[in-house]
């Protein structure tokens, strides 16, 4: 039973909201996937809900995230597919109309549940306020990319013969 909406705000990383991108590597049904670079202030709150979701910061970016999750395949049919994404306008979007980017500002309404574990939360909808531009593709057709050779591991050249 559901206990309580919550609203995230923030920039995307990798979201796989889509059944054509749904995260695959541990249920073969689907997951997806919304990452958000999230505000202090936003993840101060989220830690005051003290779900099972944890807000994370990453000492190399120096930004803070909030990773949610919706399975494929739930039990209960309500709590499972695809969440429902839309445009700035309101408009559904879908995988067709073009990758969401990282860095594109998106809002993601949340349901927070009780569980034995603990408190959970469930992506419900994910507005997509201002999709990022494209990231710039670099024209590698007139020089192909410069191979370099390995060495086989377990080798030993001649001159490092230790005797």
């Amino acid at each position: 039973m559901a206990t309580k909406k919550f609203t995230l705000y923030g920039k995307t990383f990798y979201p796989k909201l889509f059944e054509e991108n749904a995260d695959k590597k541990f249920n073969p049904k689907g997951t997806y996937v919304l990452t958000l670079n999230v505000d202090d202030e936003l993840a101060d709150l989220w830690e005051k809900e003290k779900t099972l979701n944890k807000v994370k910061f990453d000492r190399h970016t120096k930004e803070t995230t909030i990773t949610i999750r919706r399975q494929h395949s739930h039990k209960n049919e309500w709590a499972g597919g695809p969440p429902v994404v839309k445009n700035a306008d309101g408009s559904i979007r879908s995988f067709s109309d073009g990758p969401i980017w990282n860095g594109s500002e998106a809002e993601a309404d949340v349901v927070l549940y009780d569980t034995i574990s603990g408190k959970a939360a469930r992506l419900e909808e994910v507005r997509i306020l201002k999709l990022a531009e494209a990231p710039p593709m670099e024209d590698r057709e007139d020089e192909p990319a410069p191979v370099k050779e390995k060495k086989a591991k377990g080798t030993i050249e001649d001159d490092d013969v230790p005797f």
